[in-house]
């Protein structure tokens, strides 16, 4: 039978196969042996280049007797070549399960490693394999070698994937849930993330949408900004979802939705009693009152059912929108400054117009008043103290106090003073510049101004 060799064989010329065979007690007598061991050695070393050899043997007695044989090998002493891909060459995967496909030369068996160091057992040579990449995203290398009939071992071949198993982030801040748009909306979000393909914004009519229409699709990674703009203005009003899907190089994706209402006539508000222009006094705060009715163009939503919710911009504690409820009066004290309140209805499907809507109704006014010192006389043993209210906002406080004797007795300044409106309001504890209660009697104010100056009175009484 044919048989591989490689070049590393030895050579021992004639001599006996070192068994007694005639019982003679030695070993070294082939004449009485008749067996005898031969090597030769067959390779590049002796300028035999690998191929198939038959090597030939004749025997001949003292009688003149002949006998012959030989045996085919083949001489192998080049290595396989080979190549390896995963997943067809791709670039990306999202998956740790890999499919090698394999080729080489000659090859009865290969093994694999995933940083040629460590090795897996010989295989069966085969032209795919299934492989599990190292743990952990990134670049990824996986190596084969090859070894043939002759045990030749092939160099390490290998292929790089990258490994993404992370989805890209998807998610829409605006418009929020539930909430009625109309017009040009405009959507922002984020969709992002490592290696990433595209987005698209998608809409369906209704909370579970049977079919998508896109609005948009784009390669560019967006962070908390504009994904798209929506126009509404094309729809009939009713019940919409938008959805967002994000997608990387590796196939992961990401995907979120949010459920909203088309509203092309939100309800109204409108002001029946709301201040002039301006409104003035002679006291350290007004009293501003605003009246509203709601009404649904549509004629859907009874009046009863509608529900309000306001502001006052101008004022620091009241500037963000109140809670939705079916008052429809509220009152304000309020020290100088400028003002807008607005407020706005919702009707029984939760549509609700945009603050610059001309549905939401909004007054503009200013509040003028004189800078007031109270209470005067002041009791500061029944725990009083002094208020200056109705300072101007763009002015630094500087407030001097003195005796009848002339001597300065405290300055307040901005640590003693808050804002209110668009206006600060000073205080005095009756308290000198040492911090000892300061006797009963009549103290001069002094108020420098950058148009005007005011001085007066205060009566301490005890």
């Amino acid at each position: 039978d044919d048989q591989y060799a490689t070049g590393g064989e030895s050579v021992v010329n004639w001599g006996t196969d070192g068994v007694d065979n005639d019982g003679d007690g030695h070993i070294d007598n082939p004449a009485e042996q008749g067996i005898y061991v031969i090597t030769y050695l067959i390779s590049t070393a002796n300028g035999q280049a690998d191929a198939s050899y038959s090597v030939s043997v004749m025997a001949t007695d003292g009688a003149g007797n002949s006998a012959s044989s030989s045996i085919s090998l083949t001489l192998d002493n080049t290595t396989p070549s080979g190549s390896i891909s995963i997943n067809n060459d791709a670039t990306y995967t999202n998956s740790r399960t890999v499919t090698l496909t394999l080729s080489a030369t000659n090859a009865t068996q290969m093994q694999f490693s995933n940083d040629a160091s460590s090795w897996s057992d010989w295989e069966d040579y085969s032209t795919t394999k299934s492989w599990t990449l190292s743990s952990g995203d990134g670049t990824k290398t996986v190596y084969v070698k090859f070894k043939d009939t002759a045990g030749n071992i092939s160099e390490a071949f290998s292929d790089d994937i990258i490994l993404d198993s992370t989805p890209p982030t998807a998610s829409i801040t605006s418009p929020s849930a539930d909430t009625s748009v109309r017009g040009q909306v405009v959507i922002r979000g984020t969709a992002s993330g490592y290696y990433f393909k595209e987005y698209k914004v998608e809409y369906g009519q209704g909370t579970e949408p049977s079919s998508w229409t896109e609005i948009t699709s784009s390669a560019s990674e967006v962070t908390d900004d504009t994904l798209a703009t929506w126009d509404t203005t094309v729809l009939s009003d009713g019940s919409y979802t938008l959805r967002l899907t994000a997608q990387d190089l590796a196939g992961n994706s990401a995907q979120t939705k949010v459920s909203l209402r088309v509203n092309k006539h939100p309800p109204k508000a409108t002001l029946i009693d709301y201040p002039s222009e301006t409104v003035s006094g002679n006291i350290p705060k007004v009293p501003v009152t605003f009246t509203w009715r709601g009404s649904d163009p549509d004629g859907i939503t009874p009046v009863e059912k509608l529900v309000y919710q306001y502001k006052l911009e101008g004022h620091l504690d009241c500037q963000d929108w109140s809670d939705w409820s079916s008052e429809t009066t509220k009152t304000y004290m309020l020290p100088s400054g400028s003002y807008t309140f607005k407020v706005r209805a919702k009707d029984e499907a939760g549509s609700y117009p945009e603050e610059d809507d001309p549905a939401t109704a909004k007054s503009s006014f200013t509040v003028s008043l004189p800078i007031i010192i109270y209470p005067n006389p002041c009791y500061p043993n029944q725990g009083q103290i002094v208020t200056i209210a109705n300072l101007p906002l763009a002015s630094e406080v500087k407030i001097y106090i003195y005796d009848v004797g002339g001597n300065l007795v405290r300055t307040l300044g901005e640590n003693e003073t808050n804002i209110e409106g668009e206006s600060k309001t000073a205080t005095w504890d009756c308290r000198n510049e040492n911090g000892q209660a300061v006797a009963r009697g009549i103290y001069i104010y002094f108020i420098p101004g950058a148009t005007e100056k005011k001085t007066g009175k205060i009566a301490i009484i005890k």
